[in-house]
């Protein structure tokens, strides 16, 4: 354990905190020595004292007609996780906590409360290897008063970190340090945390009877009264709390204990990062929230039945998980009044800004000490950096007074009249509901969930028996392949280029192919194919739209026609000889028009033409 340097100022807290504490217990010895009735009927803020005084008391383990503390199989076990369900282990774990004035909570040393963070930090990570195995191991010394087991309720299975030990046969856990519960089916990602056992009435029963019915990961159960010990806390021992008092050492809320160090230990599961004492939230996963449940007193917060907070005075954004809850809870409880920071409706200051966990969730530095030394302890304002992720929930016992008991229809600390509300706000995708949803890399597996894919078709890797990336064998969607008429894979176009032998088609290849109608013309290309009725001469053609494959012969000064641009039968234009006619020319023999040709006598004319070509007219 670690040595406490105690100055002046904390032996007189310590003075004050045993005359406050001798005060309240003097006024009330009769009521916790009485029956149930008195207990349950009690106000809220006499609740922090009365119920649950001690093993003789009405909710300690030795009440009523028990000649013992519990069955056990040793008289020095607790035995608590031989319960029938997990209603009866929250029983036998609250009243196996150090009762108030009772100065038999052990406060732990830094040492411990990490070892404590270490077994949660395991339980947490139980189906990382796709298995349910409940096998955290305990260090040495913690393991010879915590033990972990799985926990049979309601047809699931749980597991659980709970103090077994009773050396000194007294009913009480020796050490008080806690209980967590984890389930591996969840639906949801939130931690539901009680502080306050045997203090503030029913949260413990209430936390760990939604984390059931809600199937939500993990449950935080502190393990001691918060007035268990009359020695002030090292931590916060100078803060004076709502009741008048300061902070005791008991209080799991207001100390750096295990529960601080569990609810670190849970954050960090879920992707937060420590720099420099200061928690990092930016790669939080998107389902987390730490919601811790509180009571308050009938009169406190005037009209409002339940007020959350983001454990910060600051106002909480619509968008943020306490608003959320608290509109969801209104809807499904018209008749009570559920409020939170910032709303404009309520006046209500409990937003727990003391609260070690709230701190160090909203970006307050935690220098690793136990004490006012540290920032957690010490810090006064607002935090430097609200993170939305926990959640401060502080609730009257009943809709009217405080008669009502657990299970009433007035009673507002009861898990079943919040089911709804917190089902609606938190569950999301999953990794226990059978489908590829979230950021899965498959069904329930990878992304962020705990347990890593196998081979899977969507993993963008060739495993498995697949015959590709992701495809083939058992995978849904066959491989690409250069037959299949469709581009797909790394091809380039339908069943060509990338891995493919044959290569794509295109305009510059020389080749009339893919969807081309020529040679680099038509179908995609840019250019359109030449034809012999376009009025250019392109492609194999001879002339504007004649010759080569056109039906029609280009003219030519040979042909015997007159046609191109001729001024007669091949000649005139671009031909080379130019065109004769009229009067015949005498000699012409051999030239068509001769002098033994009557039209050649002098008197008739030749047709204009080459010589060759000139004919009488």
């Amino acid at each position: 354990m670690m040595i406490r340097m105690m100055d002046t100022r904390i032996v007189s807290l310590t003075l004050l905190a045993t005359a406050s504490l001798g005060a309240i217990v003097g006024s009330t010895s009769a009521v916790a020595g009485g029956n149930s009735v008195a207990c349950e009927n009690s106000p809220d803020e006499v609740d922090l004292l009365v119920c649950g005084q001690g093993p003789s008391g009405p909710n300690g383990p030795n009440g009523g007609n028990s000649s013992s503390p519990h069955a056990v199989s040793s008289i020095q076990d607790l035995a608590c996780d031989a319960a029938a369900d997990l209603m009866d282990f929250i029983a036998c774990v609250k009243s196996a906590a150090p009762a108030a004035t009772t100065e038999l909570y052990t406060f732990p040393g830094v040492t411990e409360s990490l070892e404590f963070g270490f077994v949660v930090e395991q339980m947490m990570s139980d189906m990382d290897d796709g298995s349910f195995d409940c096998d955290a191991t305990i260090p040495a010394g913690l393991d010879e008063h915590y033990r972990v087991s799985t926990l049979a309720s309601n047809g699931r299975v749980f597991c659980v970190l709970h103090e077994f030990l009773d050396a000194d046969v007294d009913g009480y856990a020796d050490l008080g340090w806690g209980t967590f519960l984890y389930a591996p089916d969840a639906v949801n990602e939130i931690d539901l945390q009680a502080p306050h056992v045997r203090v503030d009435l029913y949260t413990e029963t209430e936390v760990v009877d939604l984390f059931e019915r809600t199937r939500s990961r993990s449950a935080l159960i502190a393990g001691s009264h918060r007035y268990a010990n009359s020695a002030p806390s090292i931590c916060q021992g100078h803060i004076t709390g709502s009741d008048g008092d300061p902070y005791y050492e008991a209080d799991a809320a207001h100390n750096i204990d295990t529960f601080y160090a569990a609810g670190k230990a849970i954050a960090a599961h879920y992707g937060v990062e420590e720099v420099d004492g200061v928690s990092d939230f930016s790669s939080v996963h998107p389902g987390f929230y730490a919601l811790q449940f509180h009571a308050m007193g009938v009169s406190t917060c005037g009209s409002d039945h339940v007020f959350m907070s983001n454990g910060d005075g600051s106002p909480v954004l619509t968008n943020d998980g306490a608003a959320q809850l608290a509109i969801a809870l209104q809807q499904a409880h018209s008749n009570w009044s559920v409020t939170y920071r910032g709303d404009g409706v309520t006046t209500c200051n409990r937003y727990g800004s003391h609260n070690t966990l709230s701190r160090y969730y909203n970006g307050v530095t935690d220098n690793g000490d136990n004490d006012i030394a540290n920032p957690i302890c010490s810090h006064d304002g607002n935090h430097p950096a609200v993170s939305a992720r926990f959640i401060h929930i502080e609730q009257k016992r009943c809709i009217s007074g405080t008669g009502c008991h657990y299970g009433d229809p007035d009673s507002i600390r009861t898990a079943a009249y919040w089911v709804s509300a917190v089902s609606e706000t938190f569950d999301a995708p999953t990794c226990t509901n059978g489908i590829h949803d979230g950021d899965e890399g498959d069904v329930d597996c990878g992304g962020s969930c705990p347990l890593p894919c196998g081979p899977s078709c969507f993993d963008g890797i060739a495993n498995g028996d697949e015959e590709g990336i992701d495809c083939g064998g058992s995978c849904p969607d066959a491989c690409p392949t250069c037959f299949d008429g469709i581009a797909n894979g790394d091809e380039e176009g339908i069943d060509c280029g990338g891995s493919c032998s044959t290569a794509c088609p295109t305009c510059v290849d020389g080749i009339a192919n893919g969807d081309e109608e020529g040679i680099h013309c038509g179908g995609s290309c840019p250019d359109a194919c030449p034809t012999c009725v376009d009025g250019i001469a392109n492609g194999d053609e001879e002339g504007i739209d004649c010759g080569g494959s056109c039906p029609d012969a280009c003219p030519t000064c040979f042909d015997g026609i007159a046609n191109g641009d001729e001024e007669g039968i091949d000649c005139g234009g671009s031909c080379p000889d130019a065109c004769g006619g009229g009067a015949c020319l005498l000699p012409d023999e051999g030239l068509g028009c001769t002098a033994s040709t009557p039209c050649c006598s002098g008197t008739g004319n030749c047709s204009r033409g080459k010589p060759s070509n000139r004919v009488c007219l």
